[in-house]
């Protein structure tokens, strides 16, 4: 089986433009059906390639590249769930061969927990357990403690798919004691808060010194 990389740190093709998309046929076939109203558009498969060829059109119009995102990511989710694991791996290097850091951050992290996940069920655990590491590497840059969350326990379930259950139990214990963590802060900071304005309106009504701070 021929080996891609993605991403920058597993991808090195070159990026083609707007038309290199997946499924060529289908999208030139599908590319004046009528929105909704053709036999295509009643069509799991057909529906989405209409949806990509559409969002096409209106990124090479605007000229933002970003539009294409939402068409091309649901496609490859559609297409995992049928299970045409290739294929949506396919889309989503399409995915990131058009837009690459274009993207939205957010969406570059939600397109890697993707890649990787696919990667995973395919058994091929070296590389989805690095497209992990990249999603939980950007997902902290950009503060989103979810998807970083969402990347380490990705990375245990491939860890778990090698069969050794005992790292991926270990990692998923350390996960779900950080979540309980994060959970708590909120309690925490609230009862901080409470006594904070508690002692606050027991004081006299003047203002703070230097010496008189302290009092309540």
């Amino acid at each position: 089986m021929r080996q891609k990389r993605y991403f920058g740190g597993i991808m090195n093709e070159s990026a083609p433009g707007l038309y290199s998309l997946p499924h060529a046929v289908f999208l030139r076939r599908l590319a004046g059906a009528t929105r909704g109203t053709s036999l295509d558009a009643r069509l799991g498969r057909g529906a989405y390639l209409i949806g990509v060829v559409q969002s096409t059109a209106d990124a090479y119009h605007t000229h933002d590249v970003g539009l294409l995102f939402p068409a091309l990511f649901a496609y490859a989710h559609y297409l995992e769930d049928e299970m045409c694991l290739e294929e949506a791996l396919d889309v989503l290097e399409t995915l990131e061969r058009v837009g690459g850091d274009k993207y939205r951050a957010e969406d570059r992290v939600a397109a890697r927990l993707r890649v990787a996940r696919v990667l995973r069920k395919l058994t091929r655990f070296d590389e989805a357990e690095r497209m992990y590491a990249e999603a939980e590497a950007l997902a902290a840059g950009i503060g989103d403690t979810h998807s970083r969350l969402l990347s380490r326990i990705g990375h245990a379930e491939a860890v778990r798919g090698r069969g050794n259950l005992g790292d991926a139990e270990s990692s998923l214990h350390l996960i779900l004691r950080e979540v309980a963590a994060l959970a708590d802060r909120p309690r925490r900071s609230h009862t901080s808060g409470a006594r904070s304005n508690c002692t606050m309106t027991s004081c006299p009504a003047r203002a703070p010194s230097a010496t008189s701070a302290g009092c309540c």
